[in-house]
C-alpha cells in the first residue's frame, strides 16, 4: 500500500476541465481475487470514496480519480494473469489487469483470436470494458470487446443482509444467462472491481489490410452507408479540408494465408516515460473528443459537415493535421451503457490549451460538429474521450449562425434511454440517459449579439468587437489579429 499518492494517466495529465493530476490518500495493489476483495472490504470499513485503476490509464477524462484527496485508488496493475484456456470452446479467462497484448498472444498460443479490439493493444481488459472500447465492425458480433465477454467476476460491497455476518465484500459471478451482465460489461467502473473476465473468442485468422486514397470525398455520404457492410473490419479517415478520404479495406482471411505484417503506423511502442516528457514540453494538449451517430442519420450528418466545410474551408486545417477524421462501425449493443443502434463514431484529434477556459484557434468548429450531431442526429458520447465544449466557457460563436439550419430531420429523434428495469436494478442512478437538444436551439429564438473581447498578440490591449450569430471569428476588426485562439468571450 502507498500513501499520498498522485493520479495521472499515461499522458502525464488528464485533459479534462482543470488539466491536472488528482489525489488520492492512498493505493493498494492487489495480487489475488482474496487480496482484491480485502481491498474493498477496507475501504467499506472506513467509509471511503474508491475508485479502480489499470497500470497507464489512458483515458481523457478522470475516470480513476476517487474525488477529494481522501479516497483509495484500487490498482489491478498485478492482476494480470491468464485465469483458464479452453481451446475446444474457444474460450479464456483472464484478470481484469492483462493488456491486450499480452491477452493476444495467450489466445493465439491455443490457436484462438480475439475478433475486434480497440485500435491500441496496451489497454487492459478491464479498463476498456468500464469505458466501451471498441474497434471497428458492423458484422457478426460487432466491433465492441464487451459483446465477446460470456462471464465476469466482480468484487463489490457486501448487500447489508450479509454485513450482519461480518462479510464487507464480496464477490459475483455474472454469466451470460444474467441479465445483469448487460449492466457489468460496460459500467464506467462504478459498480464494483471487476476480479475476472471469461471472453468468447473465434478460432485464429488473419487480417488483411488495403488502404484506398480517394482524392475526391463527392460520394462519401453513399460510401460511408456501405462500406461496413462490405469489409468486415472497414474503417476510413475523411480529411475534409482536403476533400480526401483514405479506405480501410480490411477482412478476414485465414490463417493460413501468406504475410504476417506488424500494423504499428499510429502506436509504436514507447516508453511512457518518453510521451509524458515530450508532452510536458508542449505549450497545448492532445485531445481526442467522439460522438456516435446512428447509421441511419450518417448521410444527414455528413452533409452537414460538408456544408459547414463550405462555409470556412480554412477552419478544417485543425483537423486534417492530425488524419482528419477516423470513421469506425460500430454494431448495436445490449450492454445498457452501449450502442442500441448500429452506428458510425467520429473521432476528432486535436489540441487544446494548458489554460483551462482559453479557447484555441478553431475551437467553435469541434463544438459545432458535436452540435450538428446532437440536433440532427441520434448522438451518443463516447465514455473514454472527452465530449462536451473545447473550453470551460460558453460556446463560442464562429459557427452559430449554421445552428439554424441543422434542423431536425424525420426519424432523427434522440436516442432512447436504456432499459429502465435492469439499469435501475444494477446501475441505480448510473443509467444511460437520452441526449437531447439544448432549449435555445428547438425553439428557435432570434438571434442575440455577443461580445467578444479579443487579445492582442503582446497582450497589451485589448480590442472589444460585437459579432452577431452566423459572423466568423476572421471578421473582427481589420486591426485584430485573425488567429482568434485569443478569443475571451463574455
Amino acid at each position: 500500500m502507498f500513501h499520498n499518492c498522485t493520479v495521472s494517466n499515461a499522458q502525464g495529465t488528464f485533459n479534462f476541465n482543470d488539466r491536472k493530476p488528482c489525489r488520492a490518500a492512498e493505493a493498494v495493489y492487489p495480487r489475488t481475487e482474496a487480496e482484491l476483495v480485502a481491498a474493498v472490504a477496507s475501504v467499506v470499513r472506513e467509509k471511503r470514496k474508491v475508485k479502480a485503476s489499470t497500470a497507464y490509464s489512458h483515458s481523457f477524462p478522470k475516470l480513476a480519480c476517487p474525488g477529494g484527496d481522501t479516497g483509495t485508488i484500487i490498482s489491478t496493475a498485478r492482476l494480470n494473469r491468464v485465469v483458464s484456456v479452453d481451446a475446444e470452446r474457444n474460450q479464456i479467462t483472464v484478470e481484469s489487469g492483462m493488456i491486450l497484448k499480452d491477452l493476444f498472444d495467450a489466445a493465439a498460443a491455443a490457436g484462438m483470436a480475439l475478433p475486434n479490439s480497440p485500435y491500441f493493444y496496451g489497454l487492459t481488459i478491464g479498463g476498456l470494458l468500464a469505458t466501451g472500447a471498441h474497434g471497428t465492425s458492423l458484422m457478426r458480433k460487432g466491433g465492441a470487446v464487451h459483446e465477446h465477454v460470456i462471464k465476469v467476476r466482480i468484487v463489490t460491497p457486501a448487500p447489508p443482509s450479509e454485513r450482519i455476518a461480518g462479510r464487507l465484500a464480496i464477490v459475483r459471478e455474472i454469466g451470460a444467462d444474467d441479465p445483469d451482465l448487460n449492466a457489468a460489461k460496460v459500467s464506467l467502473g462504478v459498480l464494483g472491481v471487476i476480479s475476472q473476465v471469461t471472453l468468447q473468442l473465434d478460432p485464429l485468422f488473419k487480417r488483411s489490410l488495403t488502404i484506398l486514397r480517394k482524392d475526391s470525398d463527392a460520394d462519401l455520404v453513399e460510401l460511408v452507408s456501405t462500406w461496413g457492410h462490405k469489409h468486415e473490419f472497414g474503417d476510413m479517415y475523411w480529411l475534409p479540408g482536403q476533400r480526401k478520404v483514405l479506405l480501410g479495406q480490411i477482412d478476414r482471411v485465414d490463417v493460413s494465408t501468406p504475410g504476417d505484417g506488424l500494423n504499428q503506423a499510429f502506436f509504436p511502442p514507447r516508453p511512457i516515460s518518453d510521451v509524458v516528457r515530450e508532452r510536458s514540453q508542449e505549450d497545448q494538449l492532445q485531445e481526442d473528443s467522439a460522438v456516435s451517430v446512428t447509421l441511419a442519420a450518417v448521410p444527414a450528418f455528413i452533409s452537414d459537415l460538408m456544408r459547414l466545410r463550405d462555409r470556412n474551408p480554412k477552419a478544417f486545417c485543425t483537423l486534417d493535421l492530425h488524419l482528419g477524421i477516423l470513421f469506425r462501425y460500430i454494431k448495436g449493443s445490449t450492454a445498457y451503457l452501449g450502442k442500441t443502434h448500429d452506428s458510425v463514431e467520429f473521432d476528432l484529434i486535436y489540441y487544446r490549451s494548458r489554460e483551462p477556459g482559453r479557447p484555441i484557434m478553431h475551437a467553435d468548429l469541434i463544438d459545432e460538429i458535436e452540435q450538428i450531431a446532437l440536433c440532427t442526429s441520434m448522438l451518443v458520447c463516447r465514455i473514454g474521450a472527452r465530449t462536451g465544449t473545447t473550453s470551460s466557457m460558453t460556446r463560442p460563436e464562429g459557427f452559430r449562425g449554421s445552428v439554424s439550419s441543422w434542423t431536425s430531420r424525420p426519424g432523427s429523434t434522440p436516442m432512447a434511454s436504456s432499459p429502465a428495469s435492469g439499469v435501475t436494478r444494477f446501475l441505480g442512478s448510473m443509467g444511460a440517459r437520452s441526449f437531447r437538444r439544448r432549449d435555445a436551439l428547438s425553439k428557435g429564438s432570434a438571434p442575440v449579439p455577443r461580445t467578444l473581447t479579443v487579445r492582442r498578440a503582446t497582450c497589451a490591449a485589448r480590442v472589444r468587437c460585437t459579432l452577431m450569430p452566423g459572423s466568423a471569428l476572421s471578421r473582427c476588426p481589420s486591426d485584430v489579429p485573425t488567429y482568434c485562439a485569443r478569443c475571451e468571450f463574455t
